[in-house]
């Protein structure tokens, strides 16, 4: 495999990344790409894909030469204070999987940059992107830290909200997000000791409500949000981005692979040409849109062994989980 070739394959978070570092030639050829990938978001699809903090981090075990890769993007992530949002959210997700297996120091780093933005946030109130990041650390606690992680995201909030100007309800996403998880009593209870009368009160209130909607993950537009494209241009505007390999833009690649899924969707009576999709599950720079046609070339039996092979490693978990679940419906049917 090329550079070139891997390294789009990388921020697209492809599993063939994850088999290529399996051999010993592709270990030795793609480590600086690995670890120029930890230091800038590779995320072309932010608005619709989680980082590849966790995915980089599959790649850079690989190495057993962890510190190579985790110095500089704790050096970077200590000394950031106004960082690219995408950027610091895949570095959060990156140090968290440390964390998880056993460096209690890194926790030190996640949790002292939680205050630091805390602070930030009370000197200025957000006039920079602090309030993002901060809001970003806080997801990461209560993704990666369990209850305890819940907790301090509470605290962190109550601390602003009783320095500033912002009240509670504007974190209310974040305060309810493990309501339903978690034991109202418990909460309580937690509340009770560690945060401010202010907060637990609006805490009581907010527990007492229905629970919020949870976050839309990506969908494809219906007939009246997004008129269906023509077949023929569609197609022919594939081929133009397939010839222009790693030069083409990723933005026009991401709206084309809409437009195949929207096709596939919306055209149920007229063919849409195989090549579409096999174009959408190799560009995509979108895992959750190419987890989509995963499952189209999964009704199509166009689901080939090296496909599958690769959807084992891939960066996002419901293809991982649906290329099992497609090998086990596999052996049921023999």
């Amino acid at each position: 495999m090329k550079k070139a070739v891997f390294q789009k394959a990388m921020e697209n978070g492809m599993g063939r990344c994850v088999l290529e570092l399996d051999t010993p030639q592709g270990l030795k050829s793609f480590k600086e790409i690995v670890r120029d990938g930890c230091l800038r978001n590779v995320t072309e699809a932010a608005q619709i894909d989680e980082s590849r903090g966790e995915f980089l981090y599959t790649l850079v075990k690989k190495y057993k030469d962890d510190e190579y890769f985790l110095e500089p993007v704790l050096n970077l992530y200590i000394n950031t204070k106004n960082s690219d949002k995408g950027l610091f959210r895949q570095m959060t997700d990156f140090l968290w999987c440390f964390v998880n297996e056993g460096k209690i120091e890194i926790y030190d780093v996640l949790f002292g940059k939680l205050s630091e933005l805390k602070k930030l946030i009370c000197s200025t109130e957000g006039a920079d992107n602090s309030l993002e990041l901060f809001r970003i650390a806080c997801w990461a606690f209560i993704e990666y830290d369990d209850f305890k992680g819940y907790v301090s995201a509470i605290r962190a909030i109550d601390e602003i909200c009783l320095e500033t100007s912002f009240e509670n309800a504007d974190f209310d996403d974040i305060l309810f997000s493990c309501s339903d998880k978690f034991l109202h009593r418990r909460i309580l209870k937690e509340l009770h000791l560690y945060t401010s009368r202010k907060m637990f009160n609006h805490f009581y209130r907010i527990l007492r409500q229905p629970q919020y909607n949870s976050p839309k993950v990506f969908s494809v537009p219906r007939k009246s949000e997004m008129a269906i494209p023509d077949v023929e241009d569609v197609y022919n505007h594939a081929m133009e981005l397939s010839e222009m390999k790693e030069e083409a833009d990723m933005k026009s690649v991401l709206f084309v692979c809409k437009q195949i899924l929207l096709l596939h969707n919306e055209l149920q009576t007229k063919r849409v040409p195989k090549e579409l999709l096999l174009f959408a599950y190799e560009n995509s720079p979108s895992a959750v849109v190419r987890s989509q046609v995963l499952l189209l070339l999964g009704k199509k039996k166009m689901i080939t062994p090296e496909i599958a092979a690769e959807c084992m490693h891939d960066c996002y978990k419901r293809t991982r989980s649906y290329i099992n679940q497609y090998y086990k419906g596999l052996l049921e049917n023999k």
